[in-house]
């Protein structure tokens, strides 16, 4: 079974090594690298082509530069369709991988057959190693994620992501010729792997995401709990939501009991934002006789706490 890692690189000079190196000392090596840099400005391509000159003949490592910037989701499609494994990692440029990560996951795609795709759970680090947050992914156990799981959790990171490319690289190339627009690449992927009946995620933690401050991807995790982020969050949660809606019609068509609840999970996340807009008890009610279709049942009592932080800061501007 060939092994292929996809690096997407952009300006990365200050931590792309040491993340290179921690896949090249895993116990059980990948037989490639997919290196895809997006038109970096500083010495990434530099320090690229230094490293692919040290690294033994048993790991094959390819560059492939983009000569304008495409932006991280194509950065990261380039870079899948471009490997030739049969199971793919993906990385950022400035994660930290543990040594046994490579082989955990092959552990689980052997002892889980049916498994399409792989998530695991992710610590965040500091520029200087040091955990800033445990478990940010507050998976359980390594388990088959189900559908209503998988619709409560609006993020999967692609940088702790692995996928059979048998499976999922023909679904990419299709939603992406059909010119569907993607956000993001990696809840595609998990969501393609779900709609199969094939995600799986891990308790345990193989990836370090380090925070930088520069991240494409990666909000400081001390993002104060605003109005406007809550808005964001939710935009998050229809925007996936309706997408999963088109993937399940596109490789699904006869699933209409999915197809139904995530109209139903639609409708829960638009009755959130009119709460939050206009403070009717009305769309109140409507979310606490749906309670099931939330996050968490916390998400009703933060929506309150927004909505009345914002209702006083009315009144005293009043």
């Amino acid at each position: 079974m060939k092994i292929s890692v996809v690096v997407a690189a952009y300006n990365g000079e200050e931590f792309i090594k040491d993340q290179l190196q921690s896949i090249v000392n895993q116990s059980v090596r990948p037989d490639e690298i997919v290196i895809t840099d997006d038109g970096s400005s500083d010495q990434t391509l530099d320090i690229l082509h230094d490293f692919s000159k040290k690294i033994s003949d048993d790991i094959k490592v390819r560059i492939i530069s983009n000569h304008s910037e495409h932006g991280f989701v194509k950065n990261f499609f380039n870079g899948i369709f471009n490997a030739t494994g049969d199971i793919i990692f993906l990385s950022d440029q400035d994660d930290i991988w543990e040594k046994n990560k490579i082989e955990a996951y092959l552990n689980i795609y052997r002892d889980h057959p049916d498994a399409i795709c792989i998530h695991g759970e992710i610590d965040i680090v500091n520029r200087n190693r040091i955990k800033i947050k445990n478990h940010t992914q507050g998976y359980r156990r390594t388990e088959k994620w189900d559908f209503d799981h998988f619709m409560k959790k609006p993020n999967y990171p692609g940088m702790s992501l692995s996928f059979k490319t048998s499976k999922v690289s023909f679904e990419l190339k299709k939603v992406e010729m059909l010119g569907r627009k993607v956000r993001t690449h990696d809840f595609l992927i998990a969501l393609i792997a779900e709609a199969s009946d094939g995600l799986y995620v891990t308790n345990k933690v193989y990836s370090l995401r380090r925070y930088t401050g520069h991240n494409v991807a990666l909000q400081n995790p001390k993002t104060s709990f605003t109005f406007r982020s809550r808005i964001s969050s939710i935009n998050t949660f229809i925007y996936q939501y309706r997408l999963s809606k088109y993937i399940y019609m596109l490789f699904v068509p006869d699933n209409n009991a999915q197809k139904n609840k995530i109209l139903k999970y639609i409708s829960i996340e638009t009755k959130r934002m009119l709460f939050l807009r206009t403070g009717k008890i009305s769309y109140l009610l409507y979310i606490f006789m749906h309670i099931n279709f939330l996050p968490s049942w916390k998400t009703i009592f933060g929506d309150l706490h927004i909505f009345l932080a914002k209702l006083s800061k009315r009144d005293l501007i009043g």
